[in-house]
């Protein structure tokens, strides 16, 4: 005997037997209620990859898939305090964390996350949250001296300061990260400084000198179209001002649109080694 209860729950389902109606109803949650669908993709040692917007999946398979930074972490230490600049999700971060457990290193990691764009605070947040690893988000820009500067908002992972790439987006003013509030920001000397920032790096190099001659290692993902105008080569040569020397090409330099070159470097702090030594 089928209860009243039971016949409205087939009345209700009853349309998506349709294939038409079935298609709409995921585009539409696909669309307007990703978030609520906590897709989460299970790593291992206790921590999953919560993917909250479908933009995430670019990130995901960069870090997770491609392992494009894995190269970095056999020619250095894994980190136990660490500032990830352009942050985005923070599947960086996740990384980083789960490759130290894979390691063996259980100890709670000092993470301070970094990044302009407003709508990646509440991601975050969740993300740490249901891996119950302390990572702290700090939004805000990577410029000059000024208090606040003018940030683009665009799709999959290529929002960026204005002045740096005049694309269409949504336009808004933000603050500016002091230096000193990132230098700050850790208890002790960064061990490594990942940089995604879409070509504010000439700006980081510039303006945050503090930070980088206390900072280990540097994770440097470089854009041609910085605005020092110098490229890759002038990028090395300010590194080096603050003690920092090429150790190694992690992604090779590759066009990814017309005239325009990136590629991922890792620097060490060669001050700081010999004070250690």
């Amino acid at each position: 005997m089928i209860s009243p209860k039971q016949l409205l729950k087939r009345a209700a389902l009853a349309p998506l037997r349709l294939e038409p109606v079935r298609s709409r109803v995921a585009f539409w949650l696909n669309q307007e209620h990703y978030p609520e669908l906590d897709i989460r993709v299970p790593l291992s040692h206790g921590l999953v990859c919560p993917v909250y917007s479908p933009e995430y999946w670019c990130s995901f398979s960069e870090i997770f898939v491609n392992g494009e930074y894995g190269p970095a972490f056999e020619m250095m230490p894994l980190p136990n305090r660490w500032i990830d600049l352009g942050c985005h999700a923070g599947f960086f971060s996740l990384y980083v964390e789960w490759r130290r457990r894979q390691a063996g290193i259980m100890t709670a990691p000092e993470c301070v996350l970094v990044d302009a764009d407003a709508r990646l605070g509440k991601a975050i947040a969740q993300m740490a949250s249901v891996n119950a690893v302390p990572f702290r988000f700090l939004r805000g820009g990577i410029g000059g001296r000024q208090p606040t500067m003018e940030f683009t908002e665009r799709a999959f992972m290529a929002s960026s300061a204005s002045d740096v790439d005049q694309n269409d987006g949504t336009r808004m003013v933000i603050p500016t990260v002091a230096a000193l509030a990132l230098e700050k920001s850790l208890n002790g000397a960064c061990d490594l400084l990942k940089v995604d920032i879409e070509g504010s790096e000439y700006e980081l190099l510039e303006n945050y000198g503090s930070l980088l001659s206390r900072t280990r290692h540097l994770l440097l993902e470089w854009h041609s179209w910085h605005r020092g105008g110098g490229g890759k080569t002038q990028l090395i040569e300010m590194a080096k001002t603050h003690g920092h020397e090429l150790k190694a090409e992690v992604k090779a330099e590759h066009e990814v649109a017309k005239g325009k070159h990136c590629g991922v470097l890792l620097f060490e702090n060669s001050r700081l080694q010999e004070r250690a030594a």
